[in-house]
């Protein structure tokens, strides 16, 4: 009888009800799921208030509703699409109005608690569907990412791996999914730094080698295939290049396989591995960036990706690798600053073409090709440089100068 009399009043919008009845189910499960139409009717959408009447207790009602659906993933799920619809209305609203509330209204983490709510309801399948569908979603996620990296806290802050785990499942499927998860971030710059910063902070700085975690590696690569579905080379790739992207994303890629583990972990390396040639590949084209990856490890990346894949058993996943093989590295070293790098760090990686895995894997063909290539550049930079060794002569011909390049012998 206490819990019916308190669940009618609170259903009907009165918020001490509603703490009440809040205590007297928080620890029953089952009653828990009975009263959820009372919180499902305090986050109704006729219940959200006007610009001029904004502090109610609808609101007070409408944040004990967010904050008690902790317990989400025991409801049943026949009532999540709904709810859905009713928590991104009320998150959405308090995201939107958070300058004009003030507490007890207020929620001023409101896109934070959406990264967990999505994370709980993506479990859905049509409601992860639905979530996708909707407008302004990515807006405020890369939003609530750009508050957690300004966070004291960061990678251990509470709600990080659920972002990690939200923004590899975003849909990225028009020019308004782009220009949304821009408009959160507050632009590409922006943007390139949550990146490139997420990805640092999953490394641990050891004074010899860098490493990443098992538990880290696997937001590693929720972030890199955010990045492989965001796709916009033309506005990220400047971004991250400008962040010092080639030297982050090789460095991570070297650190993730650093330590030898067993076959799960390899596995997840791999794919760290992978993942980072294939962000690599966007803006490798510049000769600065090549050569800053080259100096940071690309080579070793390259190379062991090459020796625990023996067959092309997944061409979308060996796509990075194969092009950073056959275009981006031969198509570097016209440059002359960047082949110099690359006869610098050819030598540490030359003991890895006699083993027995690389010389069966499918990339040998290509490597072999690669370094035909590397040897006739070298030549024809030699020759430059014969060239501009010979001397210049000066001889007078009646009033003119000639200029004469004298051919060595």
């Amino acid at each position: 009888m206490p819990i019916r009399r308190f669940a009618i009043a609170a259903a009907n919008g009165s918020a001490d009800d509603f703490k009440h009845l809040i205590d007297l189910v928080v620890d029953d499960e089952a009653t828990y799921n009975q009263c959820l139409p009372v919180f499902h009717a305090n986050l109704d959408l006729k219940r959200i208030p006007d610009e001029e009447n904004l502090e109610t207790d609808a609101l007070k009602c409408a944040n004990l509703a967010l904050d008690s659906l902790i317990g989400l993933e025991c409801a049943p799920k026949s009532i999540w699409p709904d709810l859905w619809l009713s928590v991104w209305a009320r998150l959405f609203f308090f995201v939107t109005y958070r300058e004009c509330l003030l507490d007890p209204f207020a929620r001023p983490f409101a896109c934070i608690d959406l990264i967990g709510f999505v994370c709980t309801f993506k479990e859905h399948e049509a409601i992860n569907a639905e979530i996708n569908r909707t407008v302004g979603f990515r807006s405020l996620v890369t939003e609530a990412w750009t508050m957690i990296m300004k966070s004291e806290e960061k990678v251990a802050h509470f709600a990080f791996p659920d972002l990690c785990s939200v923004i590899r499942d975003i849909t990225i499927n028009t020019s308004q999914d782009f220009e949304e998860i821009l408009d959160g971030a507050g632009g590409a710059a922006n943007l390139a730094y949550c990146v490139l910063q997420s990805i640092t902070l999953l490394v641990t700085q050891d004074s010899v080698n860098p490493f990443v975690t098992e538990e880290n590696l696997i937001l590693l690569v929720d972030i890199l295939l955010f990045l492989e579905n965001l796709r916009n080379d033309e506005t990220i790739a400047p971004a991250l290049m400008q962040k010092g992207g080639a030297t982050i994303i090789t460095l991570v890629a070297t650190a993730s396989y650093n330590y030898h583990c067993g076959p799960d972990r390899a596995a997840m390396q791999q794919k760290v591995a992978l993942l980072s040639l294939s962000a690599l590949g966007s803006f490798l084209s510049c000769h600065d960036a090549m050569r800053d990856a080259l100096a940071i490890g690309l080579l070793h990346t390259v190379m062991y990706c090459a020796t625990i894949s023996h067959r092309e058993t997944d061409p979308s996943a060996m796509r990075g690798l194969r092009q950073m093989l056959i275009w981006i590295l031969p198509g570097s070293t016209v440059f002359a600053t960047v082949f110099e790098e690359l006869e610098k760090r050819l030598p540490s990686v030359s003991h890895i073409t006699e083993i027995p895995e690389f010389q069966m894997c499918w990339m040998h063909d290509y490597w072999v090709k690669f370094m035909a290539l590397a040897n006739d550049r070298n030549v024809a930079l030699n020759v430059n440089k014969s060239i501009i060794a010979v001397p210049i002569v000066r001889k007078p011909i009646g009033d003119l100068v000639v200029t004469e390049r004298r051919a060595n012998q």
